[in-house]
């Protein structure tokens, strides 16, 4: 089994708190790149290379407070000079609707 399928489905954000990541996540996807591929347990999305760090810093602070996704953010070196930034999302099975959403581009 793997060990993230053992983390509670869980969010330690309050209603205020949720809003407003909620609104941070539609910011940054606006910028998406294509839509969302299928990956094994979750779903890959492309960004510029100009929302880098405020990928990053959306993933630490998605990660503090919702512990079953599990988040990995990379540089495509193949597609340009600077290359976009690749994000990918996975979480167990039963949170899959919760990626979705996450990576939501419209």
């Amino acid at each position: 089994m793997n060990e993230r399928a053992r983390i509670p489905i869980a969010c330690s954000l309050d209603a205020g708190q949720l809003g407003d990541r909620i609104e941070w996540w539609r910011a940054v996807m606006a910028h998406a790149i294509g839509e969302p591929e299928p990956v094994e347990d979750g779903l890959r999305i492309r960004l510029p290379s100009a929302l880098e760090v405020e990928v990053r810093r959306l993933v630490a602070a998605e990660s503090e407070c919702c512990a079953f996704f599990g988040f990995d953010v990379a540089r495509d070196a193949g597609a340009g000079v600077t290359g976009d930034v690749v994000l990918t999302v996975t979480a167990p099975p039963e949170a899959r609707p919760l990626v979705d959403a996450l990576l939501a581009t419209s």
